[in-house]
């Protein structure tokens, strides 16, 4: 952090900086990118800002640059500079790390790192979080762009300490967070992030034992645009009915001899093409498993003859001829008997 510190120091020697997150925000916890931001004719960047110049909204065009709560601070032609919080940072010495609590036990196969969530304008927390075993681990995390929780936390993540104090129960760590967003604006947190096959398959089983009722996490920006769009179709009576993809033979007939006709295809293909980002939920990865194969044969299963009957030697004689059963091409059936 105290490198942090004097690469701020330097950058801001020049002028007197006060943060768009205020004047009380520790200054170790930003990082500055420079980039050029060069946009297609007819794709205007759409970012919002609030009056600190810390963006707010973000449309696709520009997503791959600006993130939730990123300071703008200078705009020159093309050329832009921001600061971005720190989300998280791996602790490299765990037994003499200063973010542990002493009282807190480390286990071998996990990364333990140090995460920051940082309250901006319009932003949401989004997590949904669990106690299994005296830790608190997190369950889901909302898919919006304003949602905090997805930046810094992972599914499967357990929380072992806020700001310093370490947290088994879902009551604390909820109550500490909401207090130090709403009075700080920032918290920082202690995560322990599964590894090794072992930790994984721990983690699994915390996330599966003792299922309680969620609530959904928040869809994808974009499935809520489409949803609220349907809403406003249907509100306003303009159902269309949808055609029917089954066509007559007749029809298919007709398709045909207009193909043959004007050598055009019925199918069409666009000369441009558009890419579309879709959202999905937010994961992790390694808690991702391989599809499990089609059973098989079980192998070293004994095979057991049936009894001899009491029946009467005619019936057995009967019983004991097999019957081959052939198909040939020519969709006959020919059918001889083994004495």
């Amino acid at each position: 952090m105290d490198e942090v510190e004097e690469k701020w120091k330097e950058s801001s020697r020049a002028v007197n900086i006060e943060p768009g997150y205020g004047p009380d925000f520790p200054r170790g916890l930003l990082r500055k990118k420079e980039f050029q931001f060069e946009c297609e004719a007819g794709k205007i960047p759409m970012i919002k800002l609030t009056r600190s110049m810390l963006v707010v909204s973000v449309k696709e065009t520009a997503l791959e640059k600006f993130d939730l709560g990123d300071w703008v601070f200078a705009v020159n032609d093309l050329k832009f500079i921001i600061y971005r919080t720190i989300k998280t940072m791996k602790i490299t010495n765990i037994n003499a790390s200063p973010f542990i609590p002493q009282a807190t036990e480390t286990q071998n196969g996990y990364a333990y790192l140090v995460g920051y969530i940082t309250m901006y304008p319009g932003s949401s927390l989004g997590i949904n979080i669990k106690s299994y075993n005296y830790k608190v681990y997190v369950t889901s995390t909302d898919n919006g762009f304003q949602s905090l929780g997805m930046r810094t936390l992972l599914v499967g993540d357990a929380i072992l300490a806020v700001n310093g104090q370490p947290q088994t129960t879902v009551a604390g760590a909820s109550a500490l967070i909401i207090q130090s967003l709403t009075k700080n604006k920032y918290v920082c947190i202690v995560i322990e992030r599964a590894e090794s096959e072992a930790a994984i398959r721990q983690v699994r089983m915390a996330l599966l034992a003792e299922k309680t009722q969620q609530i959904d996490p928040r869809m994808p920006d974009d499935v809520i645009d489409i949803c609220r769009a349907e809403i406003e179709r249907m509100s306003q009576g303009n159902e269309v009915p949808p055609a029917p993809i089954y066509k007559r033979a007749n029809s298919t007939q007709q398709c045909i001899r207009n193909v043959k006709k004007t050598g055009k295809g019925a199918v069409k293909v666009a000369e441009g093409s558009l890419e579309t980002a879709i959202g999905m939920d937010p994961i992790n990865p390694v808690l991702l498993q391989h599809v499990p194969p089609l059973p098989g044969p079980r192998a070293n299963v004994p095979v057991i003859s049936p009894e001899p009957s009491s029946t009467s030697p005619t019936k057995q004689t009967a019983q004991s001829k097999v019957r081959r059963i052939s198909f040939s091409r020519k969709r006959q059936y020919r059918a001889s008997h083994s004495q």
